[in-house]
């Protein structure tokens, strides 16, 4: 019984601590500080090797960048993916 209560109260305390994140957040986003992450792939590069007439397999060899993430860059800025043949299926390619 007594587990249980003190289970209760970390489950409450873990949802007030998500609520404070996300009002924190909210509030940050509104004043225009917050602003997430930095981008850790160059994507004018990806997009560049992309207009450049490369497959995904070769953006990878050139980039380093994973094949997931060139398929995310791609579909952001709606540009049209191919199936390479030859793409390795090692995810991360260095």
């Amino acid at each position: 019984m007594f587990l249980n209560l003190l289970g209760v109260f970390a489950q409450f305390e873990t949802e007030l601590r998500k609520e404070r994140q996300l009002e924190g957040i909210a509030k940050a986003k509104a004043e225009g500080v917050y602003k997430g992450r930095k981008q850790s792939y160059d994507h004018g590069r990806v997009k560049q090797l992309k207009a450049n007439g490369l497959g995904v397999a070769e953006i990878m060899r050139q980039t380093g960048i994973s094949k997931t993430h060139i398929y995310r860059i791609l579909n952001c800025y709606g540009l049209p993916i191919d199936v390479d043949a030859d793409i390795p299926t090692n995810e991360h390619v260095m």
